[in-house]
């Protein structure tokens, strides 16, 4: 692989990490109606010494990446960046999983083209932007592990 191609490949990854970061950021500040600040409320709750709950994990690393400090604001990105990088993670795994599964395609911007549509149907519920202010009232949830209806 060519160096040119290399640092055009990390470029094109680099944006979309940055552009993943900016999302949940965004959502997470601008406190759309999400559960991201109730589950920031959970990491605030074990720096407190209250601990943690049993799927204790993302709490653990969004308080390990924030630097153990109780400020919403540094809980805020720490929890983008962990979400964020778990993204990529999921879009690298897909990406590989058509490489390996698919041989038909060979152009990256299949792959990409791909990657990136499977990442997003089951990343976020269908938003309707034009009529709803909601993420989740009146949506259909992608997947059943994170059902907003009980």
């Amino acid at each position: 692989m060519e160096k040119k191609d290399t640092v055009k490949k990390i470029m094109i990854y680099g944006l979309m990490l940055s552009t993943v970061f900016i999302i949940f950021f965004t959502i997470m500040v601008k406190n759309f109606d999400s559960d991201f600040n109730a589950h920031i409320r959970f990491a605030q709750e074990f720096l407190k010494g209250k601990g943690l709950p049993p799927n204790f994990l993302y709490y653990f690393l969004v308080v390990l990446i924030a630097g153990f400090k109780n400020n919403l604001l540094n809980l805020q990105i720490a929890s983008s960046v962990l979400l964020s990088f778990a993204i990529m993670a999921k879009f690298f795994i897909t990406k590989s999983y058509y490489k390996e599964n698919i041989k038909s395609i060979q152009s990256e911007a299949v792959f990409i083209s791909l990657s990136v549509a499977a990442l997003l149907s089951f990343a976020i519920p269908s938003i309707d932007l034009f009529y709803q202010k909601s993420f989740y009232l009146g949506t259909f949830p992608p997947n059943v592990w994170h059902n907003s209806t009980p």
